[in-house]
């Protein structure tokens, strides 16, 4: 790790941010929308005394719905400036 973080800053983590990555990994492997709503994964998270709340189903959806759509907005950006 670099002086400063310069190479490895550290994260501060939000709900959002955790909603976000929650989301993404979710889509990474496949795994169903309701994820965060399984009894087994609230008491994993109790558990291990994580402040953040799990999404439910539709929470997931959108996050996911901005995720794409900022993905799209890069791409048609990057699109455009190359033309």
């Amino acid at each position: 790790m670099l002086l400063e973080g310069k190479l490895n800053p550290k994260i501060e983590s939000t709900q959002k941010g955790f909603l976000k990555v929650f989301a993404a990994w979710l889509l990474e492997e496949d795994l169903p929308f309701t994820m965060g709503e399984a009894p087994g994964l609230k008491r994993l998270f109790h558990y291990l005394d994580i402040k953040y709340q799990l999404p439910s189903d539709t929470t997931v959806r959108n996050q996911l719905a901005h995720i794409f759509a900022s993905l799209h907005s890069t791409v048609v950006e990057e699109l455009s400036v190359s033309i």
